[in-house]
């Protein structure tokens, strides 16, 4: 028997292998979590019952030492397993966890073929099917179109003379600007910074100030383990105690895993920084790396003597403000794991679905890419002239 569609019989899988496959996916998304759980209880127990206790109180005769440093190592360690899970359980953010932004019952002509972007009837034409286009006129009137957004909730701040509005029509839901659909999680993140497999979730508005604060206690816990367990070291091998004893394995271990990760993460943690400080995230990060070899981009201008110079970005509102939107509003916000944002569709800019903007940049942009516009228009125009008149030269 010939199979003359194996997509739909890759669709239509039986239930055990569905069930395999959600089981392995299971497995997949555990792994990154009792790795670092477990790694982080091991590096605790080297520093107190190795580092501390074997060393700095028995050998080295120091208790109090002993007993502040493994205080300290176990404060850290805490605050970074808490915010590694805090992470995960508040999860990024979505626009359908606000019931204002769904689209009930969306026809699905108004559908794009495209997931991310739709646009109003007075804008353009929606993406009908073949069977639908003899119908189109009768339908237009007749429920084609959705709603509109509701703009007392949601704006959107796109760069098209049209001004189109986006639209997810996977999750069938408004798209907020800087919302991007993620494929691992199946949904819609606000502010979408990237998928993590690390923690097996998106990291987005919701969750990036507990993201960077992870990376800062981790990347300090390392630093910490690595100084105390390079302390340890020295003194061994300064003092010749080689000649007496070994070292103990766990902890040349400790030493090497502690420099890596406190490298690793040292430098991510910094990167993290300076894009929050620019109120970038890493995918407008690598949007505007991509324009920079766009001759034909919107992003930047020419000054009087022809040099090109960028504009600068929308959502950059200084260091200050950049900062504030995400960590909070005081130092205690700063430095401990409490939630700043809000779940309010009513919070305007503190609920991931509005953002504030820097008007001049943003009308810059628009005006820029309403002269590119044009510009490919005429460019369009002229092409097609010359190929009527090429053709109707060879016809004479």
């Amino acid at each position: 028997m010939l199979i003359s569609q194996p997509m739909i019989m890759l669709k239509q899988r039986p239930s055990w292998l569905l069930s395999t496959e959600r089981f392995c996916c299971f497995l997949a998304s555990l792994f990154p979590k009792v790795f670092f759980t477990s790694l982080s209880l091991w590096s605790l127990y080297v520093l107190i019952f190795v580092v501390n206790e074997e060393y700095i109180n028995q050998e080295y005769h120091k208790p109090t030492l002993a007993i502040i440093s493994s205080i300290f190592g176990v404060l850290l360690c805490a605050l970074s397993v808490y915010t590694y899970y805090k992470v995960i359980w508040i999860g990024a953010g979505s626009p359908l966890d606000f019931d204002m932004l769904h689209l009930s019952n969306p026809s699905p002509q108004y559908l794009s073929s495209n997931p991310f972007d739709v646009v109003p009837p007075e804008s353009s034409q929606p993406l009908l099917d073949n069977d639908d286009i003899e119908n189109h006129h009768n339908n237009r009137q007749n429920d084609i179109f959705p709603p509109e957004p509701p703009s007392q909730y949601i704006s959107f701040h796109t760069f098209s003379s049209s001004k189109p509005v986006r639209y997810c029509n996977k999750c069938q839901v408004w798209k907020p600007d800087r919302t991007h659909h993620c494929s691992s999680s199946n949904k819609c993140i606000l502010r979408m910074d990237h998928y993590c497999p690390w923690f097996s979730t998106c990291i987005g508005f919701r969750n990036q100030k507990f993201f960077i604060q992870f990376l800062g206690y981790l990347a300090t816990y390392s630093f910490y383990l690595f100084i105390s367990s390079f302390a340890v070291l020295y003194v061994f091998f300064i003092e010749e105690q080689y000649t007496n004893g070994f070292i103990s394995v766990s902890l040349i271990i400790l030493f090497v895993l502690s420099l890596s990760f406190s490298l690793a993460l040292g430098v991510f943690f910094l990167f993290s920084v300076y894009l929050l400080l620019q109120n970038l995230t890493t995918i407008e990060f690598q949007d505007q790396r991509w324009a920079k070899h766009e001759s034909n981009s919107f992003l930047y201008e020419f000054d009087p003597r022809g040099k090109k110079q960028k504009l600068g970005h929308i959502y950059d509102l200084g260091y200050k403000k950049n900062w504030t939107s995400i960590m909070g509003d005081n130092w205690v916000h700063w430095i401990l794991p409490i939630a700043s944002t809000s779940n309010s569709i009513t919070d305007k800019y503190n609920n991931g679905v509005n953002f504030e903007i820097d008007e001049p940049v943003y009308e810059k942009w628009t005006k820029n890419l309403q002269l590119q516009e044009q510009l490919n228009q005429q460019l369009a125009d002229y092409k097609n002239r010359l190929r009527t008149e090429r053709e109707a030269g060879n016809i004479v």
